[in-house]
């Protein structure tokens, strides 16, 4: 069961790495920001990614 989703930006650095695995460990749902290194990432049910360039625009995040 998931304890929500949370969106990880920078979940290939090293911070964000870490933020990514606590988050999945504690159950969470998460999305990161695509980028070039995320493909050496194994995605899951739980960790899936998103083609945002600017999460600063009015409904880069939105649901399709």
């Amino acid at each position: 069961m998931s304890n929500g989703l949370v969106l990880i930006a920078g979940g290939t650095g090293h911070v964000g790495f870490r933020t990514l695995v606590t988050a999945l460990k504690a159950g969470y749902h998460t999305e990161i920001r695509s980028a070039p290194s995320i493909k050496a990432l194994n995605l899951t049910d739980e960790l899936t990614f998103i083609i945002a360039p600017d999460l600063m625009v009015d409904g880069a995040y939105a649901k399709q």
